[in-house]
């Protein structure tokens, strides 16, 4: 038996955003991990910091408000 929501293209478009934001996450990161193993000297945290946060954080807000405003 099917449960009623499974063919919901807006439930879909939400889990499908959310799953591309993860794997774009976690790319994001192992990048900024790659980078900071590789750059000498290493670059501190201010610097660091704020790009492993920030742009995942930027990129999921803009994704948001995209899939808000198409609603």
């Amino acid at each position: 038996m099917e449960h009623p929501s499974a063919h919901d293209p807006e439930r879909q478009r939400r889990h499908r955003f959310i799953l591309v934001w993860m794997l774009g996450t976690a790319l994001w990161i192992a990048a900024m991990l790659i980078a900071e193993a590789t750059i000498r000297p290493a670059p501190t945290f201010y610097v660091m910091g704020p790009l492993v946060f920030c742009v995942p954080t930027l990129g999921f807000v803009v994704g948001y408000l995209m899939f808000w405003r198409l609603r």
